[in-house]
Order: C-alpha cells, then sequence, then structure tokens
C-alpha cells in the first residue's frame, strides 16, 4: 500500500477544501482557502456542484433510513459539518450505530465532533486508509454488528482513488457486508468541459491529492457487481434522484444506492 501523505498545512487536502465549498462548518487552512478560490476562479459552477453532492448525501442517507437501517460505515467522511451522518441517523434512529474514518490528519483532530452519541447509540471514528479494507472492517466490528444489515457510505471519495483500486475497494467492502446491506456511492463525472480543466489545474498542485473525474460508463461500472441489485430509480444526474425542494440543477454529479443480495 501506497504510504500516507505526511500532514502539512501548506499543501491544501481535498476533505479541507470541500469544507470551504459548501460552508458548512469544519476546519481548514490558507493552503485549502486559497485552493478553493483559485477552484471557483477557473469553475465557478464549483458551489453548486459541492451542494448538489451534498443534497444528493442528505436525500440518500434518508432513504437509507427510510429502509430501516440503523447501522452506517461513512468512508473517507471529511471534515465534521453542522450536520454530520450520526447526527442525521441518530435523530430518526436514536440506538443508530455509525462509525467513520478518514486518513485526514485534520479530520483525526475533530475526532469528538464524529464520536458524540445518543446513550442508546454509538458512534466512532477510525483513522485509516480507505485502500486497507481489513482495517476498515476491523474497525467497524468494534462498532457494528456485522452479522446485521449495514449501509456504506462512499461519498464522492472513490475520485481519489486509480479506478482499478476504487473497483476492488467497492467490491472487497460490498461482498463482506451481509445481505440486506446498502452501499451510497457518489462520484463526479467528466462531462463539463470547463470542470475538467479547473480539476486539471488543482490535480497539479505539488503534494496534494487528485480527484479523477471519470464517465459515467466508469462511475457506474463501480456498481457492476453480482451482489449488487440498484434500488430506484437507478444511477442518476444528482438533481434526478429523489429530487426535493432543496434540490439543484447540477447534472455534472451521479450517484445511485444499490442493495447488496
Amino acid at each position: 500500500m501506497p504510504e500516507r501523505p505526511a500532514f502539512d498545512p501548506r499543501i491544501p487536502h481535498p476533505a479541507r477544501v470541500w469544507a470551504c465549498l459548501i460552508d458548512e462548518g469544519g476546519e481548514y487552512y490558507e493552503s485549502d482557502r486559497e485552493a478553493a478560490e483559485e477552484y471557483k476562479k477557473s469553475f465557478p459552477g464549483i458551489v453548486a456542484f459541492a451542494r448538489a453532492s451534498r443534497g444528493f448525501y442528505s436525500r440518500a442517507l434518508n432513504y437509507l433510513l427510510e429502509l430501516q437501517h440503523d447501522q452506517f460505515i461513512d468512508l473517507g467522511c471529511g471534515l465534521p459539518t453542522r450536520d454530520n451522518t450520526h447526527q442525521r441517523v441518530q435523530r430518526v434512529r436514536p440506538a443508530g450505530r455509525v462509525l467513520y474514518a478518514d486518513v485526514d490528519p485534520v479530520v483525526g483532530l475533530k475526532r469528538d465532533a464524529l464520536s458524540s452519541s445518543t446513550a442508546e447509540g454509538s458512534t466512532d471514528y477510525a483513522h485509516v486508509d480507505m485502500r486497507d479494507t481489513d482495517q476498515v472492517l476491523a474497525h467497524a466490528k468494534t462498532v457494528l454488528n456485522l452479522n446485521r444489515p449495514v449501509a456504506l457510505l462512499l461519498s464522492d471519495c472513490m475520485g481519489h482513488l486509480d479506478y482499478e483500486e476504487a473497483l476492488e475497494i467497492v467490491g472487497r467492502l460490498t461482498d463482506a457486508l451481509p445481505s440486506g446491506s446498502h452501499l451510497m456511492l457518489s462520484h463526479a463525472s467528466d462531462l463539463d468541459e470547463v470542470q475538467r480543466v479547473a480539476q486539471e489545474q488543482y490535480n497539479a498542485i505539488p503534494g496534494g491529492i487528485p480527484y479523477h473525474l471519470r464517465s459515467v460508463e466508469k462511475i457506474a461500472g463501480l456498481f457492476d457487481f453480482d451482489h449488487l441489485e440498484m434500488e430506484p430509480p437507478g444511477l442518476m444526474p444528482w438533481a434526478d434522484w429523489r429530487p426535493d425542494e432543496t434540490t439543484n440543477s447540477v447534472r455534472t454529479g451521479y450517484g445511485a444506492v444499490a442493495r447488496i443480495r
């Protein structure tokens, strides 16, 4: 496995840049703010894009709660915001259990915000590289009952990996979860030329962590496992996946929820 990058506040990190863009709380550094501002100059639509991603996550999480899920793995969770996964879950399921996992050291410093819980439930944070699926699952066993269904949340994090790595991780994790579990996955597409140029500029920052925009076909490939079955409406642009009154018009990000058979 590649070594984890050393923490250097002078180098922007995706989780912290994202916190700048969605403006829902979270701590970041001057380097992150500057990277976010440069991205906005190259692609002014990035703020609406980031909020559309957050909107898909919110609607998908609500759907998973409607399916009676009370156990969640939020992998590549990013910095705490004003309303985190465990808070949303435990408002509906007070006994809900959530494991957060991320490799960003700043996320780890804020773990207290991710490990508070209701008395009935349980929440924890694991500082782990998502590529180390054995460690992800080992941590999950300390918080969740892996003999019962689990919802795995992969919100815009697979783009940080090579495609073959992403396929392997999705396959290994979903194969390890019991029948009746679900996968939620969202990913930015390569449909917008302006965004592609802006992303290439961001990816060129020395020491940074690139994000790979991908074709819709490749995003669909992340669900192409025999043990996964798409929930309606399938893989859709964020704006078209169970839209509500808060949904904006961004259609260059895609997401879906799939049942693990």
